[in-house]
């Protein structure tokens, strides 16, 4: 077996799509069943292979891992719901208003036994006085989260909410990780705004460190409209676009090692200050086994590793997969890497021009390719969770995609000189306003394409089924055609042709 974690990642992510439909024990019968489908992979000679054997053994852990977790946090959160007790945590992404404060909780020791080791949503009506890293005492009131499979911090590992009502801090800046990633995000918000706090300067920020709680419903909805949300949250996408241009100013500068050594910290980096999103995780993991293919001077197989990254996450965070962000995010992963880059493979454009014409038509071609197959392998995700789909996505998206990048490069750069003594503020500014720039396109273009109401359609989530039928149709119809192109052409797919000089 050449791609042992595409079946496991893959086994593992059809069964995340089918949990909130069928339920946990159909799922890991799902995962049971492609566990039997990994001992149909023998080698030539009959036997056995090991890498099938240990593929199986994998999928049933993560078919027991995810039934045994739902007895287990299912038994804690019953257990904890209006339960008085005190603890001591490490608090960190702190959102606090004029009479709220709302933020995470790692509790190191309580009162009540089953919140030990555990993560909570943690909330006051008052302004908080502590600082993200700072750890306390507090009391506290535990209650289970609402709508458990589908609340957005349920993922997370934050299974529990706590309302604080006395606390003292005990201990200043405990965590140096969450203070830092605190202070560095403070920074680059400083620095958005640094040309005024309008509309701009909020997307901005949304878009360099996932601050989406600034940005207006009026802008949350008109992209929406438009099918580029993913633009908007901190994802593979921004991750991708940075260190595609980190790696294009390190590659001919710098040796193997070293730069494999940079880009590893630079991810790192990202991973923090996005206070470990988990789409950056799955992005992150995914580039670090691809970083790693390039230091021993081995292909990287972009497929395995993605189903490399989720099967840790799966062990991880298993309840990630009750995230909408996440499964859209895998899904439009896979398109990029599978449908899309066969056809890309199949029918690319085989030249290197100067001619900007040419050059222009190529970025079209690629982009919508990218774009269509995302909208087709999203469509159930978004049709069953939403009851509408954004159709136009490929052109919003062939319309938008490079304002990203301007946002990403001018203001993420902006946003690291402005921490520099005594010149930053000042020679951040021409990077910020470059950024604005964008950030003004994105918002005039978004407005107008919400507006015109076209390609927006609402469907109803009993559909979601045949939209996945047509959705693994899709798929299967485009391997075989562009399998066929490629064996008159005599090529080897993407994932065994790769540079593993470059990982643009």
């Amino acid at each position: 077996m050449k791609r042992p974690f595409m079946l496991i990642g893959g086994g593992i992510l059809f069964a995340s799509f089918l949990l909130p439909v069928v339920g946990g024990l159909v799922a890991a019968g799902v995962l049971m069943g492609t566990a039997i489908l990994a001992f149909c992979f023998y080698p030539k000679d009959k036997r056995l292979s090991p890498r099938s054997l240990l593929t199986a053994v994998i999928l049933l852990l993560a078919a027991i891992r995810f039934l045994t977790l739902d007895l287990y946090i299912s038994h804690k959160t019953s257990r904890l719901a209006e339960y008085n007790a005190e603890i001591e945590a490490v608090v960190y992404d702190i959102e606090a208003q004029k009479n709220t404060s709302r933020f995470y909780l790692d509790i190191i020791s309580s009162t009540a036994e089953e919140a030990e080791g555990m993560s909570a949503v943690g909330y006051m009506f008052e302004a908080a006085t502590f600082s993200s890293g700072d750890r306390i005492r507090a009391e506290v009131t535990f209650k289970e989260n609402d709508d458990r499979y589908k609340y957005s911090d349920f993922d997370s590992g934050k299974y529990i909410s706590a309302r604080v009502k006395n606390y003292v801090v005990i201990e200043r800046a405990a965590s140096l990780i969450h203070s830092f990633a605190d202070k560095t995000r403070r920074g680059i918000s400083s620095a958005a705004n640094s040309l005024g706090a309008d509309d701009k300067a909020k997307l901005l920020g949304g878009v360099l460190i996932g601050n989406k709680r600034s940005i207006t419903v009026d802008i949350s909805d008109d992209v929406r409209a438009t099918g580029t949300s993913h633009m908007l949250v901190v994802s593979g996408l921004h991750l991708g676009i940075l260190c595609g241009l980190v790696m294009r100013l390190l590659k001919t500068r710098t040796d193997r090692r070293l730069t494999v050594l940079i880009m590893t910290l630079f991810v790192i980096f990202i991973a923090v200050i996005c206070l470990f999103h988990i789409s950056i995780l799955r992005a992150g993991l995914t580039y670090i086994i691809m970083l790693t293919g390039m230091l021993i001077f081995r292909d990287s197989d972009s497929v395995n590793s993605l189903g490399f990254a989720t099967t840790v996450l799966a062990f991880l965070f298993p309840y990630l997969f009750y995230n909408v962000a996440f499964m859209l995010s895998a899904a439009a992963t896979f398109a990029v890497i599978g449908p899309a880059g066969s056809i890309l493979d199949a029918f690319r454009f085989g030249f290197k021009s100067s001619s900007l014409f040419l050059r222009a038509v190529r970025y079209i071609f690629e982009v919508f390719t990218v774009a269509v197959c995302a909208l087709i392998l999203t469509l159930p995700i978004t049709v069953y969770y939403f009851g509408s789909s954004a159709l136009i996505a490929p052109l919003s998206n062939l319309l938008l995609s490079f304002s990203v990048t301007g946002m990403l490069a001018a203001g993420m750069l902006g946003a690291l000189i402005w921490f520099i003594p005594a010149v930053g503020k000042l020679v951040s500014i021409p990077f910020i306003f470059v950024a604005k720039l964008f950030a003004g396109y994105f918002l005039f273009t978004v407005k107008v394409i919400a507006e015109s109401g076209i390609g927006f359609m609402d469907i109803s989530p009993d559909k979601s089924v045949y939209c996945g039928i047509f959705a693994l149709v899709f798929i299967l119809t485009v391997h075989f055609i562009c399998k066929k192109v490629n064996s008159k052409k005599e090529i080897k797919p993407r994932a065994y042709r790769k540079d593993p000089e470059s990982l643009d």
